[in-house]
């Protein structure tokens, strides 16, 4: 197709727009994000890009009535590297060599972001730099052609297609703005442009240190957040780890139900039907996000997700054999792994999403006899797809490490950051933790608390020697600036949430949060 005629249907389509912000909705895939996007619209957003997946998003975008000039692109297509429909693609330009090196830290790491979508390693080096190149060229030429005001996401993009975008919008000077669920704090959803910097929380902290802010300058549910989060025998394990994907796992590794769901269909004279359908279930076709694009039958998903658990087995066998008992008399810096693949380190670490890098850091920057206690996340041995996230001889590496001691996995990390001399991690939450309980973080990712008073940001042995510097003096975090970080959270987030894992004791009701939701995302895109 002509390039006229391109222009020309771009023309109509753009009739088919309201007037307002042109913006793309990246993944917002979840009838609470679609809700959102509804509200955007009634706002005079104009939704000119849209990505999203499940039936409740292919009903809109096979409707279009609401949506009369919107490009719609199911996201499994978009990590296939499959252009749109409605997208005339035909004449966007390979990728120059200027692109790919303006884009080059971004290359690095979307080729290990496809680990969470290519979960048996079946996409070599070469097919992901391919795929990765053809993201380049669609996504560089549709952002050309539509000019977005704005790109939003519905989360920090770690999806390796929506990394590409954003990284792009930012090189070509289009706003992005995204969500996320403060996941310690109840009920707190911050808005923000770049995951990297957090300029919004940065700007009204240094604004309310200058100010007399004590604790009962907070909101109520902060000031009962941080008493709880302070006191010693307080267990502060959220809700969502203590019961989020254990049920899930178990069911996904089991080929067949239990003797107990079998005795309770019997009884209720439903086995016969029960059976039938679950049969039929195991033979259904599922759709997953992944390189290749195959659709798995239940039962075959069934099979992987054993022979997954196999191999996490070996790791774990790896790691317990190398673990040694923890010494509390010991001078130490406690290292909580993140689970991986994920978002944490695999968009938020940047190269520090090898964790090992990290440890390397750690130790090379490391007074006289301190020690390095690094602890294995048990989710790495029970989430689906973990297996990418460790390979044969991991823990062996770690453990060649001068100093650095492999500690079990089930240690309490409250109780080792009670006896630490500081925490170190990519972007975790035992940082934060620390920090609350007057510890030292050194952070080596970007994460929102990176600008709270005893946070370090770690970039390489240097800014690790001058942080333990500081450290072996005795330095330790002051808890008056960490009630005024606190203030300055709470003024620049919202009650609400944007993850069902987060709102399980929640009282917001759904219609007002998707309120909260879009009125916070028009917020920041009026900045």
């Amino acid at each position: 197709m002509g390039l006229l005629l391109e222009k020309k249907l771009s023309k109509e389509l753009a009739k088919c727009i309201p007037s307002g912000p042109r913006v793309f909705l990246m993944s917002f895939t979840s009838k609470r994000f679609i809700d959102v996007a509804y509200r955007l619209k009634e706002k005079g957003v104009s939704i000119v890009y849209w990505t999203g997946g499940r039936s409740c998003f292919d009903a809109v975008a096979k409707e279009r009535g609401d949506f009369p000039g919107t490009v719609f692109h199911n996201i499994y297509d978009a990590t296939r590297a499959i252009p749109a429909p409605d997208m005339l693609h035909e004449n966007f330009k390979p990728v120059s060599a200027e692109l790919i090196s303006q884009m080059l830290s971004c290359e690095s790491q979307v080729l290990g972001m496809m680990n969470s979508i290519d979960q048996d390693n079946e996409i070599s080096v070469i097919e992901r730099k391919n795929i990765y190149y053809e993201y380049l060229r669609y996504w560089h030429g549709t952002l050309e052609m539509h000019k977005p005001d704005a790109v939003l996401f519905h989360d920090i993009p770690h999806l390796a297609h929506n990394f590409v975008v954003y990284h792009l919008a930012k090189l070509m000077g289009i706003q992005t703005v995204m969500c996320d669920t403060v996941k310690r704090l109840p009920d707190r959803v911050m808005f923000f442009e770049d995951f990297e910097r957090y300029e919004r929380i940065k700007n009204e902290y240094e604004k309310i240190c200058g100010q007399n802010f004590t604790l009962k300058d907070l909101s109520p549910d902060l000031q009962v957040y941080y008493r709880n989060q302070t006191n010693p025998v307080f267990d502060a394990t959220p809700a969502f780890k203590k019961q989020q994907f254990v049920t899930r796992v178990a069911q996904n590794l089991r080929l067949f139900p239990g003797i107990g769901v079998i005795s309770r269909n019997i009884e209720q004279r439903s086995f016969f039907k029960t059976a039938f359908n679950y049969t039929k279930m195991l033979f259904n076709k599922k759709n997953a996000l992944s390189l290749k694009g195959d659709f798995h039958r239940v039962l075959f998903q069934k099979i992987r997700y054993r022979k997954w658990n196999r191999i996490k087995n070996i790791f774990k066998k790896e790691y317990e054999c190398l673990q040694t008992k923890v010494d509390y008399s010991q001078k130490f810096i406690y290292v909580p792994l993140h689970s991986q693949p994920e978002r944490s380190t695999s968009a938020e670490g940047g190269i520090f999403s090898d964790q090992i890098l990290l440890v390397h850091t750690l130790a090379a920057a490391l007074p006289k006899d301190w020690f390095l206690y690094v602890k294995e996340s048990s989710w790495q041995w029970t989430f689906p797809r973990t297996q990418v996230g460790r390979f044969r001889g991991y823990y062996e590496k770690m453990a060649e490490i001068k100093n650095v001691r492999l500690i079990p996995a089930d240690t309490s990390t409250y109780e080792l950051i009670a006896h630490c001399v500081a925490v170190a991690s990519v972007t975790g939450t035992a940082g934060w933790e620390a920090l609350l309980r007057g510890k030292p973080a050194l952070v080596f990712g970007y994460t929102w608390y990176i600008h709270c008073d005893g946070a370090f940001e770690v970039r390489d042995v240097a800014s690790c020697s001058d942080a333990l510097a500081k450290i072996e003096k005795g330095y330790s975090p002051n808890s008056d600036l960490m009630i005024k970080f606190l203030g300055a959270l709470d003024r620049i987030s919202v009650r609400g949430y944007d993850n069902h894992n987060f709102n399980k004791n929640s009282f917001i009701p759904e219609e007002s949060n998707v309120q909260i939701i879009a009125d916070g995302f028009l917020k920041t895109l009026s900045k």
